[in-house]
């Protein structure tokens, strides 16, 4: 009994994962991330203080945020691109860069969250990177 409950669990969450809407998966990760950037934007900006550990927490919710969508092909499947979104059809039309664009991304905050800022300068150097890589993506591949 408990073999078929266990399977029946696992058999729903793969179904819920390959049913899941993808622009409503992208939308909410985006959502997660601005949520993340609202928080240490204005500090980077100074004028928010610094605190290194509201730094850290924040570094690693945008850390687990641009894992949860390192899956790219996931998250902007061919045929995403109409409905409820601002993708453009530039994220298809090259895909090759969009990914070389999501993993600089990730990269970035990856490398943030490494470098472990403890004061208001350290946050900044390694927080350009991050900003940078979020305006170019928009840039190239979300409507204005």
């Amino acid at each position: 009994m408990k073999l078929f409950v266990l399977a029946a669990a696992a058999l729903s969450l793969t179904v819920a994962s390959v049913s899941a809407d993808p622009i409503e998966q992208r939308k909410k990760n985006m959502e997660e991330r601005r949520d993340v950037l609202r928080i240490i934007g204005p500090v980077a900006q100074g004028n928010a203080d610094f605190d290194a550990a509201v730094v850290a927490d924040a570094l690693a919710r945008l850390d687990a945020n641009a894992k949860a969508a390192a899956d790219v092909e996931a998250l902007w499947p061919e045929g995403s691109g109409s409905g409820d979104t601002k993708a453009t059809a530039a994220i298809w039309t090259d895909f090759d860069a969009f990914k070389a664009e999501n993993g600089k991304y990730e990269q970035a905050v990856a490398a943030a969250v490494a470098a472990a800022p403890q004061d208001l300068a350290a946050f900044q150097a390694v927080f350009g990177p991050i900003g940078a890589s979020c305006g170019s993506c928009h840039e190239n591949y979300r409507s204005k």
